[in-house]
C-alpha cells in the first residue's frame, strides 16, 4: 500500500501540446529576473518551438504526481559542452530537489553524449541561480580561461554574464 505522503516524480521529454503550460511556467518562474534586467521579455509558445527547431535545443520536464513542476532546456556545443540555456523549477515546488534532480537527469545525458563539461550562464545579480549551481558542484569559470580554445566560439572575454561549469 502506498503512503499517502509519496511523492511521484517523472522526468521526461515533453509533448508539443504542453508548451503553453511551460512557457507559464517558465514565466511564473522567472519573476526575479524581471528586477534585474529591464528590457526583459515574457517567453512565449513560439519561444520554445524556436529553440527546439532552429536552436536545436533539447528539453526535459519534470513532473511532480503528474503535475508540471520543472522545465529544462539546453544544447550540446562543440560536442564536449552541455551548455545550460533554462533550468527552471515552479516557485511553489521549490527547495524539494526537484532542481537537482533534473540537473542530474541533463549531466546524465551529457555522459552519454561524451561531453566533457556543463556550463550554464547568469546574471551576476542572481544570487539564487549561482547559489543552487554552487549546491550542485559547479564552479565559477574564471574570466581569464574564456578564451581557452574549448570554448572558441561559445565564450568570449566581452561576456559580461557569470559562467558556472561543472566536470562530468
Amino acid at each position: 500500500m502506498k503512503n499517502k505522503t509519496q511523492k511521484s516524480i517523472i522526468i521526461r521529454k515533453p509533448k508539443k501540446n504542453e508548451f503553453l503550460k511551460i512557457c507559464r511556467l517558465v514565466n511564473r518562474a522567472e519573476k526575479p529576473y524581471q528586477k534585474i534586467m529591464p528590457d526583459y521579455e515574457s517567453f512565449k509558445v513560439k519561444d520554445f518551438e524556436h529553440m527546439q527547431k532552429k536552436s536545436k535545443r533539447s528539453f526535459l520536464i519534470i513532473e511532480l504526481n503528474k503535475k508540471l513542476a520543472g522545465f529544462a532546456a539546453w544544447k550540446i556545443k562543440n560536442k564536449k559542452i552541455c551548455w545550460l540555456s533554462i533550468l527552471h523549477i515552479d516557485p511553489s515546488k521549490q527547495r524539494m530537489n526537484l532542481g537537482t534532480r533534473l540537473l542530474q537527469e541533463i549531466e546524465k545525458i551529457a555522459v552519454k553524449k561524451k561531453c566533457i563539461f556543463t556550463m550554464v550562464e547568469l546574471f551576476p545579480q542572481a544570487y539564487w541561480a549561482k547559489n543552487f549551481y554552487l549546491k550542485n558542484n559547479y564552479k565559477t569559470l574564471p574570466k581569464k580561461d574564456y578564451g581557452k580554445r574549448i570554448f572558441k566560439g561559445i565564450l568570449s572575454p566581452k561576456t559580461i554574464t557569470l559562467v558556472m561549469i561543472k566536470s562530468i
